[in-house]
């Protein structure tokens, strides 16, 4: 008869090191970068990770669905970071203008728009010319604490303004410097309410003639009044 070979206490040792290297690997014990060093990723780099694959979707990173609709405005302050980029991972404040000064783009636009729209923007003007499938994911640190409301579009003067008595659609696009040129009648007043994004359209037409401005058209804190592109230019 053959004598059984009996394993040494060091390979005993070796197999059970490996099956439970192996069991914690497959249920998420253990997370291993292109390093191969064990680690956990921080909460902006899960963001990242959990987006669509940058090789196949463009690499869009998450927005917060609380910040999604947010409309960004000038003073806020945003905090940008792009995966594995750390030169254009950056806090920055939005100016009275509504833009940002970001590195290689310069001026890009921000305020007026939703923080997922601004996320969108900033990631293919990067695509475009700077970075390969890059990854983008866009935060507000500060929001605007002062009174105040805005007016872009096809105003002269757009930006942001103080929210002093009553002011209602008329006068705000005349502290902005009244239209231009290429101003449209129709124009938008952008408010958030109850936690929600609501739209006003308006037709400063219709509203001179008639001679009286409904409640609803006076403005409120953080109130962004859009002024839309004549299509008859």
């Amino acid at each position: 008869m053959k004598k059984k070979k009996l394993l040494s206490g060091s390979a005993i040792f070796g197999a059970l090191l490996a099956l439970f290297l192996f069991s914690g690997l497959q249920k998420g014990f253990c997370q291993f970068d292109l390093t191969g060093k064990a680690g956990s990723l921080t909460a902006a780099e899960q963001s990242v990770e959990r987006a669509s694959s940058a090789e196949s979707q463009g690499g869009e990173g998450e927005v917060n669905e609380e910040l999604q609709d947010y409309v960004i405005h000038p003073g806020d302050i945003l905090s940008v970071l792009v995966w594995d980029n750390p030169n254009l991972s950056l806090t920055v404040s939005v100016r009275d203008d509504g833009n940002i000064s970001y590195p290689l783009i310069g001026n890009i636009k921000a305020g007026g728009l939703t923080v997922s729209d601004f996320q969108k923007n900033l990631t293919d003007a990067l695509a475009n010319d700077y970075v390969v499938n890059p990854r983008v994911v866009v935060d507000v640190k500060t929001r605007l604490v002062k009174d105040r409301f805005f007016v872009y579009g096809e105003v002269q003067r757009p930006g942001s303004f103080p929210l002093e008595g009553d002011i209602d659609i008329l006068k705000a696009i005349s502290m902005a410097g009244g239209l231009t040129d290429f101003g449209s009648q129709k124009v938008k007043i952008v408010r958030e309410e109850d936690g929600k994004r609501k739209v006003i359209k308006v037709n400063l037409k219709a509203l001179t003639r008639a001679g009286k401005v409904d409640k609803r058209l006076f403005i409120e804190k953080n109130d962004t009044v859009i002024v839309e592109r004549s299509l008859f230019w």
